[in-house]
């Protein structure tokens, strides 16, 4: 399925969230959701969010459980906490996978660079080349990263791990820098596992 869109139990630092119930996306409920709301959810709590004046091309595969998108402009949001599925951000320079976590990754108005806000546990960027993957960093909670076209290059696939990071550096940011739709998704995927974790504490009684 390819569409274009334009437009738990808390123990330490892990969430621990009942089975999914559902196993697949059917294609026109995707649809719907995306024409709708700018959104697709499962299960009433992993999510992704184009948000309004972007632009993106998505594909889901059932049998792994993964929603592709390709970002061609804009900011898109993910949140996997509960592992309903997995998200994969691509560009043609880089890619995000989300790892069960949620992040807000923007494309520049000139799409020749990216930075991703990661929020609840870190999220994993891939730079990449002509397909090819090149290495990866890890952008910690709370933290983010910029990563300009210009800086890609076959060289980074031999840099090590402490170079690569000072190519690469992670800032930290605060949730309120982020605009106000992107707090808003993120608002409301928080609200979306809280719902979940409530309904399933219910369900146990």
């Amino acid at each position: 399925l390819v569409i274009a869109l334009s437009a738990g139990l808390t123990v330490g630092s892990f969430t621990a969230f009942p089975a999914a119930n559902v196993l697949s996306i059917d294609e026109a409920d995707l649809q719907a959701q995306l024409d709708s709301t700018g959104t697709v959810q499962l299960n009433g709590r992993d999510s992704v969010s184009l948000l309004e004046g972007g632009s993106a091309e998505w594909n889901w595969s059932a049998d792994d459980k993964k929603l592709e998108a390709t970002l061609t402009s804009g900011t898109l949001f993910f949140a996997t906490l509960a592992d309903d599925f997995s998200v994969e951000v691509l560009t043609p320079f880089v890619r995000i996978d989300s790892q069960n976590s949620s992040a807000v990754v923007q494309m520049s108005e000139t799409g020749d660079s990216l930075e991703v806000f990661a929020l609840e546990h870190p999220t994993l960027v891939t730079f990449t080349l002509d397909g090819e993957d090149l290495n990866s960093l890890l952008v910690p909670s709370n933290s983010s990263m910029k990563i300009p076209s210009s800086k890609i290059s076959e060289t980074l696939g031999r840099l090590r791990l402490t170079k690569l990071t000072k190519e690469f550096p992670v800032f930290p940011f605060e949730t309120s820098e982020l605009t106000q739709a992107e707090q808003d998704v993120f608002t409301a995927s928080q609200s979306a596992y809280n719902d979940s974790e409530v309904s399933y504490l219910q369900n146990q009684q």
